[in-house]
């Protein structure tokens, strides 16, 4: 089964884009595809190799993929050769720079699907989100070990912002010690999983084959707001969407409902917009 690229976007909320989405093959003939959201690092100094450290990992990331994916047996070896490229690629990059021994190290998620000889095997590590549809019908990888604190983080902050702080900068300050703690459950047991330069985060890999597949989608959770913060979609709405070559469409979307509630009181989240990203694949 063959899978084209339907659309792609990656558009960052700021000044600085930590998400990317890229693919390997050419547009009518897809190989691998794959969404990447980069964690941005609590930390006062950066390692100064890109807008921001997680950035720089990210870039990591998009670049591995490039040459790993092509020709590729497993995804479970794929995703082991990645991990093990990036404890070098931070290895070299602290070795450059001194850090502090408090300093947080960068992290990403990644959704990403693969053609390996005649079948598709998706993947899934961190708070990206895929969808598709193959022949055993609607398929998904959405639900994700952190999500309880991620709606706890919301209702402080909301609370914070009805106290009169306004400033997102300020209500991370507030917050840092919480932020830190649950830094700390990634890639251990009992926490959640993210890409990480640490063999560890290996345990959380999520693998799905698809038999099949007529579309998918592979998106970072600031695209998914549209379903599970703002229900402007149901995923299987969003993923027909996207298939039909609504990406962009869907973006601005996103981007219309947020700029209407700036303060985030209509839709409670912690920050008002996220970077979001999307690719879409369809036969």
């Amino acid at each position: 089964m063959r899978l084209k690229l339907a659309g792609r976007i990656s558009q960052g909320s700021g000044r600085v884009n930590e998400d990317a989405v890229g693919f390997i093959g050419e547009p009518d003939d897809v190989e691998a595809a794959w969404a990447l959201d980069g964690v941005t690092g609590i930390n006062d100094v950066s390692l100064g190799l890109a807008g921001s450290d997680a950035q720089w990992f990210v870039t990591r990331i998009d670049a591995h993929l490039r040459k790993l994916l092509p020709g590729a047996l497993d995804v479970k070896t794929v995703m082991s050769d990645l991990v093990d490229r990036l404890i070098a690629d931070q290895a070299e990059a602290l070795r450059r720079s001194k850090m502090p021994d408090a300093y947080d190290p960068p992290a990403a998620c990644i959704a990403a699907l693969c053609r390996i000889g005649s079948g598709w095997h998706a993947v899934r590590l961190g708070d990206c989100r895929l969808l598709a549809d193959d022949r055993n019908g609607f398929r998904r990888i959405v639900d994700f070990a952190n999500d309880d604190f991620d709606h706890w983080i919301t209702a402080e902050a909301q609370r914070l912002r009805s106290s009169g702080m306004s400033d997102i900068k300020q209500i991370s300050q507030k917050l840092q010690p919480e932020l830190f703690a649950n830094r700390r459950r990634r890639n251990r047991p009992g926490g959640y999983g993210v890409i990480e330069a640490d063999r560890a985060c290996l345990a959380f890999v999520e693998h799905m084959p698809l038999t099949d597949p007529t579309s998918a989608l592979m998106a970072s959770d600031g695209f998914f707001r549209l379903v599970d913060h703002y229900d402007a979609a149901s995923e299987q709405e969003l993923l027909a969407r996207a298939q039909c070559g609504e990406v962009a469409d869907l973006y601005a979307r996103l981007r219309e409902i947020e700029a209407s509630d700036p303060t985030c009181e209509k839709f409670p989240r912690f920050k008002p917009a996220d970077d979001a990203s999307a690719i879409a694949l369809s036969a």
